[in-house]
């Protein structure tokens, strides 16, 4: 693994899986789009992450930055991002709650698990 941070690289920093349940990328006008996001998943309780290209970067930045930390954590390690960015969640017992989006800027939970490449990426929002 090359020790600088190559921002066209950022999407690697995320598992597959993570991306297309998790993350939505656009500027601040499109961000309503997420909701393409949740038409993708059939489970009661769903999180997107909103992200500017920016906001991409600094965040598959961070993950870089962090690799030697993952690489000595136990396996079932959680972990929470530095910076708070846009999340859509919609879920709860009241159908009305699986219905709409809540929007909140926090940082969010997350778990990585080491790809084939022996990079850590994340694969596991926890809110």
């Amino acid at each position: 693994m090359a020790d600088r941070f190559n921002p066209s690289d950022a999407q690697t920093y995320f598992t597959s899986k993570f991306w297309k349940d998790h993350v939505f990328i656009g500027n601040e006008l499109s961000k309503k789009k997420a909701e393409i996001v949740f038409q993708r998943r059939s489970v009661r309780i769903s999180s997107v992450i909103c992200l500017t290209r920016a906001e991409l970067t600094s965040l598959a930045g961070e993950i870089h930055n962090r690799q030697t930390e993952f690489a000595n954590a136990g396996p079932h390690s959680m972990y929470v991002s530095r910076a708070a960015y846009d999340i859509w969640s919609r879920g709860g017992s009241k159908p009305s709650d699986r219905q709409s989006a809540s929007h909140k800027k926090s940082t969010f939970r997350f778990a990585v698990q080491r790809q084939v490449d022996g990079k850590y990426a994340i694969h596991h929002f926890d809110g």
